[in-house]
């Protein structure tokens, strides 16, 4: 392979870098291009093989962080939207009503017999089957049961 010559002007600051790298490595000047120009296109085809063994790499790098980008995308909108929508009662979740029997120191109302309203508030003295007793402002007084509706819970603990 014959060597070919070229010619190239090259800016006074290259070409004052190139003299003074020729005097540290004791090469001629156009040994130093020719070794520069040959480190500069390996190094173009080995960063190409870099790029080819990296691009799977990369590709499912750039995959994952959109995917996440995406679903903060998703999160940030609904967000907005929740915020921007007029807020609807917000519904308390119910707790299913626990059935027991009536206990003493509970507060009941007690139904007016010749009415369906529920009158005053009174304390449980004491319970039976079908009938409780009320302590009431005029005294103790017996009620069946389907004539008195539960109010609030004793606190004392029954134990």
């Amino acid at each position: 392979m014959a060597d070919q010559l070229l010619s190239v002007p090259i800016p006074d600051v290259i070409y004052d870098q190139l003299i003074s790298r020729a005097e540290l490595t004791g090469l001629s000047l156009s040994d130093l291009v020719t070794q520069a120009l040959t480190a500069f296109f390996n190094q173009d085809s080995d960063t190409r093989a870099a790029v080819a063994e990296l691009t799977p790499a990369i590709q499912n790098y750039l995959e994952s962080r959109l995917a996440v980008i995406k679903q903060e995308l998703r999160d940030y909108v609904q967000q907005q939207l929740a915020q921007q929508m007029p807020h609807a009662p917000q519904q308390k979740a119910e707790i299913p009503p626990s059935i027991r029997p009536l206990q003493v120191g509970d507060t009941v109302q007690i139904r007016d017999p010749d009415s369906p309203f529920y009158l005053q508030k009174a304390v449980i003295v004491s319970t039976s089957l079908i009938r409780a007793t009320v302590d009431t402002g005029m005294g103790k007084h017996t009620f069946l049961k389907r004539d008195i509706r539960f109010v609030s819970a004793s606190n004392h603990d029954p134990t």
